[in-house]
């Protein structure tokens, strides 16, 4: 196990994102649907909703990125941030199916990453390696939601507080996630860069990344900082031959082997 301080940089400023690419026919049923406004300063470009740059703000900044994270726009635009409320109404419009490939994050609309059988192994063996070490009082939840204040992501896998009817009127808030993991290969600049300052800003305790690529847990705790400042305290890296540490309510339930983690 090796521990490392997180890396902050550029990325946190101008996250690269794999916005969601709107239809020229999706955009007026948003328009129709009163989810932008005639008189909102947006405009679509190449698919992406974008603010007239009038109106544009700092926070708004984005590198587009396909869905495997290569750059698709060699300068950053302003893209358009939606509330949690606006999210729901594109359901109702049909311009977003329910349980579709996207998530909300931060106010942007962001497309999942593209999966592969590899990584479809390695979220069955999270999922239930987590599943048989969580005690009493806690449950599992595999790519569903959670709720923030601008954010609605979708770890791989969740360890909630209480049981699955407790979260039948809303979706888990941060206070109720013990920990967040997603697993990474294609994904690993985002998860590392994007999703964790995320989750560390949301007060998430707990965050891991299942890094296929480099064959290691990274174990991220210890939240801190506020807005574009937040980030985790300490990183822990732990690879095959190891065990995991199940830390939750910042007591250790159980140890996890590395070898059960990766595919």
């Amino acid at each position: 196990m090796s521990t490392t301080s997180p890396q902050t940089g550029s990325a946190l400023r101008v996250p690269r994102l794999p916005a969601r690419r709107f239809s020229v026919d999706e955009y007026h049923r948003m328009m129709q649907a009163g989810i932008l406004g005639e008189n909102d300063p947006v405009e679509l470009l190449d698919g992406l909703v974008v603010t007239k740059s009038q109106a544009a703000k700092d926070d708004e900044l984005v590198v587009p990125t396909d869905r495997a994270g290569r750059i698709s726009c060699s300068f950053p635009l302003p893209i358009h941030k939606f509330t949690r409320d606006q999210y729901h109404r594109m359901v109702d419009a049909g311009v977003l199916r329910e349980g579709g490939p996207e998530e909300l994050l931060d106010g942007w609309v962001v497309n999942k990453m593209s999966r592969n059988p590899p990584h479809d192994v390695a979220l069955f063996l999270a999922e239930n390696a987590i599943r048989q070490a969580l005690p009493r009082g806690w449950f599992r939840r595999v790519q569903s939601a959670a709720m923030t204040k601008t954010s609605e992501p979708e770890p791989d896998v969740s360890a909630v507080r209480g049981k699955p009817r407790d979260y039948l009127k809303s979706h888990p808030r941060p206070k109720d996630i013990g920990l967040a993991v997603e697993v990474a290969d294609t994904s690993l600049n985002f998860d590392r860069n994007f999703k964790g300052p995320l989750y560390a800003r949301e007060r998430i305790p707990v965050y891991w990344i299942i890094n296929r690529i480099d064959r290691q847990v990274e174990v991220y705790s210890g939240p801190i900082g506020r807005g574009k400042t937040a980030r985790f305290r300490r990183q822990d890296n732990y690879r095959p031959g190891e065990m995991v540490p199940l830390v939750l309510d910042g007591k250790e339930v159980a140890q996890i082997a590395v070898d059960d983690l990766l595919p």
